[in-house]
């Protein structure tokens, strides 16, 4: 599409752009990835700059920025008359704070008293699991101020194993 767009043929393609991008990621997918979630800046002085404002749009439009989701429940009790406006408060205060990141993502959901799952969304595990403990900080901090109690509870993820038949 891009060749097609500049008037070049597919040989010309593959040297100016496949062979450069492949060699500095590895494969040229990831270079795609990279320009869609940091700019396409990124492939300045490994392209052309013909090629970037070729590339861009098909970019745009059909390069996904990979993400993971993690979740995980909390069961949290405050035995005050207003203990339910101290828990959404506190989900609230620590969904929005989370938000302000970029590339983060954070749903609460109630899933019958005590209990709350949360979904983090994020460009990587390392960076879920970092967002997912400084909610849970934030969380248990607020409750036992309030005089409350909050338990982060992590599921094992299980891989069914099938055996072949005859075995």
């Amino acid at each position: 599409m891009a060749a097609e767009k500049l008037g070049k043929d597919f040989d010309t393609a593959w040297r100016e752009v496949w062979v450069p991008l492949e060699e500095e990621y590895g494969e040229v997918y990831a270079a795609f990835e990279d320009a869609a979630q940091n700019g396409m800046d990124v492939l300045k002085g490994l392209i052309s700059d013909e090629w970037i404002e070729a590339l861009k749009p098909i970019i745009e439009a059909y390069v996904e920025i990979p993400t993971v989701t993690i979740d995980a429940e909390f069961e949290i009790t405050v035995p005050k008359p207003n203990g339910i406006e101290i828990i959404k408060e506190a989900l609230i205060k620590a969904r929005d704070r989370a938000n302000e990141e970029k590339d983060i993502e954070v749903k609460f959901s109630y899933q019958g008293a005590p209990r709350y799952r949360i979904d983090i969304t994020a460009p990587d595990y390392y960076k879920a699991e970092e967002v997912l403990e400084d909610i849970a900080d934030e969380i248990m901090r607020v409750i036992k101020e309030a005089g409350g109690e909050a338990t982060l509870i992590r599921k094992e993820k299980r891989i069914k194993k099938v055996k072949r038949r005859g075995q």
